[in-house]
């Protein structure tokens, strides 16, 4: 990603537009803090910032772009920002996916039966039940590259435009379900 970044703010400057290759090069400094998780001594992961925050804040850059008339710089940044939201949609699609089997393979052989499917749906409409009920009661903890978060309201992470990639449980009697799942 840091090579698309620079790659894209040099061609900012040679464009004219110095101003703009600034402002992707300081995202560069904020993408490399969120890269991996840092480690606490508590052994709990915690990420400076995620890269949905950064890609709000490269959609904030896109929309003044674009307000200024600047088509062709517009145009480069939003080819760059599709990029990074796919790769980051496929490798949040690939951890959640081993994640979620991960809590759900009673029989440990990596794959979905069908009992363990039922288990899973059944689990998702009970917290699905106690979303309606809940959503503001901060009892629900997430789940995000091996971090968990919590307890905070659903309704915290519920509200905004882009649902995030974690896995969701209440409380700690519950199992981990996609949090996609839970509110479509």
């Amino acid at each position: 990603m840091s090579g698309r970044l620079n790659e894209l703010a040099d061609a900012f400057a040679d464009a004219g537009l110095p101003g703009h290759a600034e402002e992707i090069r300081a995202l560069q400094i904020d993408l490399d803090t969120i890269q991996r998780p840092q480690r606490r001594k508590k052994k709990r992961d915690v990420l400076k910032r995620t890269e949905h925050e950064v890609f709000a804040e490269l959609r904030t850059v896109l929309d003044t772009m674009k307000d200024e008339g600047q088509t062709w710089a517009s145009k480069q940044l939003g080819r760059l920002l599709s990029i990074l939201e796919f790769e980051a949609e496929m490798r949040d699609e690939a951890w959640m996916g081993k994640e979620l089997l991960k809590n759900w393979d009673k029989n440990e052989n990596n794959q979905w039966e069908p009992n363990e499917i039922h288990a899973y749906q059944t689990e998702l409409d009970m917290l699905r039940n106690l979303a309606e009920a809940d959503a503001f009661i901060p009892r629900w903890f997430f789940m995000a590259e091996d971090a968990v978060y919590g307890p905070w309201p659903l309704s915290r992470v519920t509200g905004k435009r882009d649902v995030p990639p974690y896995l969701v449980r209440y409380g700690t009697d519950t199992g981990w379900v996609r949090l996609s799942d839970l509110v479509d």
